[in-house]
């Protein structure tokens, strides 16, 4: 899929302390075409108060926040980049993983989702969605950290006040959901560990150990 209207946003600690965007890493210059701003690290709000206002170049129509570009990286990005330009001018997409084991399903730092049948998001939860009393028949899944958005979309989160189920799951596209604006699942083969415990630092090292990767 061509990527010429997707700019990657890599956050970068210096640009949100005031410094010019700093343009590097020539495979996603010679990937995208259009230079992307790259970025660095910091809340998803202040990120985009940030680019609306300082950094986000005219022609960027649709922008996904990175924490690092690679290889696996642009092979997200081809998945979740539509093959046109969307309609909808606050257009939001998400990847998605399935949950294999039931330990998964229960881990609060595994944010679950439900959808309709267009696979629009419904609901976001860190509870199990949802709740299997008539059946089994489905599969859980949970969102990942590769987003899309358009520019509009983003305007619209950086003026709109943290929504009630937002604030209660801590998620923030759950303020595109309560104020009607379609968020699209998109589900990837590629697999996504949330490090946000000791316990998934011990599962990422297990991982790499079964890899034949050394790590301290």
């Amino acid at each position: 899929r061509s990527l010429k209207h997707l700019l990657i946003l890599h956050q970068r600690h210096s640009v949100i302390n005031g410094a010019s965007p700093v343009l590097h890493d020539p495979a996603a210059l010679l990937v995208h075409g259009a230079q992307p701003v790259l970025l660095l690290s910091v809340s998803f709000a202040c990120l985009v108060e940030h680019l609306l206002h300082e950094f986000i170049q005219p022609a960027a129509r649709l922008l996904m926040p990175l924490s690092r570009c690679n290889p696996v990286a642009f092979q997200c990005a081809a998945l979740i980049l539509p093959d046109t330009l969307p309609e909808d001018p606050y257009y939001v997409a998400v990847l998605t993983n399935v949950l294999e084991h039931a330990a998964d399903v229960i881990d609060f730092s595994n944010q679950k989702i439900a959808c309709n049948a267009r696979r629009e998001i419904l609901m976001i939860s860190r509870s199990p969605i949802p709740y299997p009393k008539g059946t089994l028949d489905f599969e859980y899944e949970k969102v990942t950290g590769i987003q899309l958005y358009s520019k509009k979309a983003l305007e619209f989160y950086n003026a709109t006040p943290k929504s009630l189920l937002e604030k209660a799951e801590e998620n923030d596209m759950m303020r595109f959901v309560e104020n009607d604006h379609k968020v699209h699942a998109i589900l990837s083969p590629y697999k996504t560990i949330s490090v946000d415990t000791p316990k998934d630092r011990v599962e990422v090292e297990e991982i790499l150990t079964k890899k034949g990767y050394a790590h301290e």
